[in-house]
């Protein structure tokens, strides 16, 4: 997660998104950890039998200059 966000910093990147799927709470809490948030929740009821799940929620992390590998 420290790599990635001292990517997005040095690109000029001011936050970084990912989306996590309801049946793995741990990913979420571990993001959570990190510093990301949820925006927002699409229920996709429909994809439970295909693929397992049936919500996905979009998560950002705000990129500061303290991430930046030169701040280091």
């Amino acid at each position: 997660m420290t790599e990635i966000a001292a990517v997005a910093a040095d690109h000029g990147c001011r936050r970084i998104r990912l989306d996590v799927i309801d049946v793995n709470p741990r990913a979420r809490a571990l993001y959570e950890r990190h510093g990301f948030t949820a925006a927002r929740t699409e229920h996709t009821p429909y994809l439970r039998g295909l693929m397992g799940f049936s919500a996905v929620t979009t998560m950002y992390r705000p990129v500061t200059a303290a991430d930046s590998r030169e701040e280091r």
